[in-house]
């Protein structure tokens, strides 16, 4: 059993901490409302870049070093089949400025790399799926009627 203490002042209760003082706010057209940003944090306007035609034995820090002579590489991946874990043969660059991501699509689109010509270019973006799968008209496949 612990032995209570007597004789010791409470301490002052302090006021609650509200979501505004802890970041600035500022207002985000795009939604007509004020939303908290990060002084810490720089925004950084990013530069994906596609590579496709890539030699399959190719991977991301390749990637990253065959893009570093032109700027900062932010990432570099190379996409993977899920099931076999092997290159697709295309993969994205990530650049944090757009004119060293410019004068490197210019330089390396249809240079040979691994034996192979890239395809260098922006990318764009990802379209979104219709559907989910299944069989789609519902059916009848193997009733028998």
């Amino acid at each position: 059993m612990i032995p209570l203490v007597s004789g010791l002042a409470p301490l002052p209760r302090l006021p609650a901490r509200r979501a505004t003082d802890s970041a600035p706010l500022c207002r985000d057209p795009a939604r007509d409302r004020r939303v908290p940003t990060s002084r810490s944090k720089k925004r950084i306007a990013l530069k994906k870049i596609y590579v496709g035609n890539l030699p399959f034995q190719a991977t991301g820090p390749d990637l990253e070093a065959l893009f570093a002579g032109f700027g900062e590489v932010v990432s570099a991946q190379v996409v993977e089949d899920r099931e076999t874990g092997r290159s697709r043969g295309f993969g994205f660059v990530e650049m944090g400025d757009a004119h060293a991501a410019k004068a490197a699509i210019d330089s390396l689109h249809d240079r040979k790399y691994g034996g192979r010509r890239l395809t260098v270019n922006e990318a764009k973006p990802r379209e979104a799926r219709v559907g989910g799968g299944g069989l789609g008209d519902g059916g009848g496949h193997g009733r028998g009627d």
